[in-house]
Formats: structure tokens, sequence, C-alpha cells
């Protein structure tokens, strides 16, 4: 940031600070050109405060509105270079707006056709950050440039500007060894333009040891709680993010390859009663992935049908629990929330495979069925794919009822001790995924 700093007459500047500050003085065009860059970013303009002007013998940059830097710019007006004077220094204002102006002056400005630029965001609000991302890599047409970063909104505006033109080297550190992966720049953007995970957290696991990847919010929040008071060291290198539902992962899974990133995969326990849906999401690992598992899994889903069919309600039976649900109901003329809760809880066991959801492993009948599964549980674990063995998240603590997020706001009012046994099951199975 020393090209912000006020040029001494006195005293020799380095070359870099005064060929940027000649550049500007004396180029209309260049002083323009970032100014409206600025502008984007800040609504701000710079402007050079010439010694004749400024009592102290200073070639100064001046900051303030655009559009009255713009002003005074476009004028050869003397009252209005005095008003120049009244504006803030540059070298005054934050490091974020002072290491903004020098990288985009120095791109402006330089002829250079290599640049080192050191965590080009730091000190700036995501939309600057992103925003700046933009202008290097514009501004960049031509040039090579080595940037270090740690901000996945810089990362985004360079790839919204320059995806053809960029690499992206990701430096994993283990111990005292870097390893360097170039990513596939077309699986970020990818990400970034899908619809369904463009506003996700999913990028910033580049920047995290491990990415928990949830069906949604509600999951990431209760596990990330867990694992908080599990392991606070392993909480701070691990990211929770949600991708809205099962169907996501397949698409997922093959960019967190690419993007050479550790994650692991949770999903209720009802993931494996399709198969179509199971080996997709395999598949999207390795082509042959599910094969390896097709027989088991076949002969699961038949063992299961048959080894639950008397538990499954007939539909004589849900009518009959439905009449007295409806009998037993106050005569108002409009249904209450505690008749359709219980309706909804004679229609959740309707189908063997509804078992699984609102049991767990518990409703896997014993024998080959429990033989088949835990070979395809096994496999799947290999293959960073966790399912919850209790059925859905809600029957880690069966004492609270609800489902979803308000099901977690009760958990954590009624239980506010982490502590409390009732988490005993919740962090086995979150020390699992992230050992």
């Amino acid at each position: 940031m020393n090209i912000t700093k006020p040029i001494i007459l006195n005293y020799s500047p380095d070359n870099q600070t005064l060929s940027v500050f000649n550049k500007l003085r004396t180029d209309r065009e260049s002083i323009l050109k970032v100014n409206e860059l600025l502008n984007i970013s800040f609504g701000k303009g710079i402007e050079v405060c010439d010694p004749e002007i400024d009592s102290n013998a200073q070639f100064k940059y001046k900051i303030g509105n655009a559009e009255e830097i713009d002003n005074i710019i476009n004028s050869n007006r003397r009252d209005v270079y005095d008003e120049l004077k009244k504006f803030p220094d540059l070298y005054d204002q934050g490091d974020g707006i002072r290491s903004a102006v020098a990288i985009l002056s120095s791109l402006v400005v330089n002829k250079s056709f290599l640049y080192f630029i050191d965590e080009p965001e730091t000190f700036l609000h995501p939309p600057q950050a992103r925003q700046l991302g933009r202008d290097i890599a514009h501004l960049s047409e031509g040039k090579q440039c080595f940037i270090a970063t740690h901000n996945i909104d810089f990362i985004r505006g360079v790839l919204e500007a320059g995806s053809k033109r960029v690499k992206i080297i990701k430096i994993n550190r283990n111990e005292n060894t870097n390893q360097y992966f170039c990513l596939n720049n077309e699986d970020i953007k990818n990400i970034a333009e899908d619809k369904n995970l463009k506003f996700s957290n999913i990028l910033n696991g580049l920047f995290y040891k491990k990415v928990i990847i949830c069906e949604d919010e509600t999951d990431c929040k209760f596990y990330s709680t867990i694992l908080e008071a599990v392991s606070p060291e392993k909480y701070q290198i691990t990211l929770f993010c949600a991708v809205g539902g099962k169907d996501q992962f397949k698409k997922v899974i093959p960019l967190l390859e690419g993007l050479k990133i550790d994650y692991a995969i949770v999903a209720d326990l009802d993931l494996i009663n399709d198969k179509d849906k199971l080996k997709q999401l395999l598949n999207s690992i390795d082509g042959n992935c599910y094969n390896q598992i097709a027989d088991q899994h076949a002969e699961f889903l038949k063992e299961f049908e048959e080894g639950t069919n008397s538990q499954v309600k007939k539909q004589s039976e849900i009518k009959e629990e439905i009449r007295k649900i409806f009998d037993n109901a106050k005569s108002d003329e409009y249904m209450s929330d505690e008749t359709a809760k219980n309706i909804r809880k004679s229609l959740k066991r309707i189908n063997d495979y509804a078992l699984l959801k609102s049991g767990g492993t518990s409703n896997i009948p014993n024998g080959a069925c429990m033989t088949k599964y835990r070979e395809i549980h096994n496999y799947l674990k290999e293959n960073h794919i966790y399912l919850v063995e209790c059925g859905e998240i809600e029957n880690f603590i069966p004492t609270v009822e609800g489902h979803g997020g308000r099901w977690v706001e009760c958990v954590f009012e009624q239980y506010t001790d982490l502590n409390n046994c009732e988490f005993d099951k919740a962090k086995e199975f979150v020390k699992s995924i992230v050992e």
C-alpha cells in the first residue's frame, strides 16, 4: 500500500510508486479508468493533489464522492481545484480501499507482464472482494498474475470475469508437507451457476479440512452444534453444507472429488429404499461403484419387503384409525392442529419402507436382511456415505416432538446442557463422520 502514501518532494520515492503517481497525474484516461472501478465497489474516486495546492509540499491522493471527483478531473477551473484540498487524504482511509487503489492503479498504469498479489481481498466486504476479483481478471488481460487468497467471494469474482484464463491451485498442508492440486475451473463454475447450489456455502469447502454434506440446513445446525461440543478442534476445520435434498448429492460428489475436498455425505436411512437413487449416487463417485453391491442391495430389498409385510397397516386399519380420530375430535367447523397431527401419525406407516424412517434399523428383520444391510452400510461408509441408522435426525432425541427447524430449536431449548445423556447417540454418530 506504499503506492497510496504522500510523495514528499525532498525524498526520492521508489520507482514503482513514482511511476504509478506520474501516470495517474498526467494521463487522464488512466485515472478515469481507476475511478470507474472504484466507483463500482466503493462509490468513490481519487485525484492527485499537487504541492502548489497543498502547503505541505507533498503530492497526495485525495478521495471523495465519485461524481464530485470526476467533476474536478474534468474541469480546469481554479476554484474547483481549491475544493480538492477539502477532500480527505487517501492515506488516512481504511486499508481495504487503499489496497484496492494500489492494486487497480498498478494494473491500469504499469506495462509489466508479471504480478504477484498477496491476499488482495484483505479488509474488504464480501461484495467488494467479489468485484475486485472481477476487476483484476479484466485488467490482467495479456498479463500473468499470481494471487494468494483465502476468500471465496474473490474467487467467484475472478471466475465470473474470466474462468477460461484462470488456474486455481489448492494447497493442502499435512503437518510439514504441502500437497498441490490444480483444480478444474469448470467444477467451481458449475457450482457457482447451479440454481440449487449457487447460494449454498459449498465452495467455502476449499478452505476447510473436511466438508459434511447434509440434506438441509436443519441437519447442518444440529450436527455442527454436536460436533462443537464433541471436538472444538475438529469443529474449527469442518464445514457443514446443505444442498437441498438427497437428489443433489449425486451432483455434488463429482465436484467435491474434482476440487480435492475431503467430504462425507449424511443421509436419512431411507436412502437405501430406492434402487435407482442409490445407484445414481454411488455411480457419481465411480461409474462402476453400485455394481459392487447391486446383488446385496437387491437381496436386502427383497428380504425387507417379505419380512415387514405384517407390520404394514392395511387400508381398513388406516380408515378405522382416522375414523376414531375424528370421533374423538372436537366438533368444530375446522380441523384442529391436534387432529391433523394425529392423522399424519396414522398415515406415517402406510408402507414398509416408511418403517425405516420411523424406527431405523430396529425395524430391519433379523437374519439375512440384517446381514445384507450391514454389508451395504459398511460399503457406503467406505465411500464417504453415512446413513442415519435411527431413521432420521429427529429420532436422535425422540423425547422432543416436531420436525425440521422447529424441532432443532426445541431440542436445544429443552436440553441446554449438551453433556446431557440425550445427546449420546448423536455424539457417537457425529464422531464416526469426522474420524
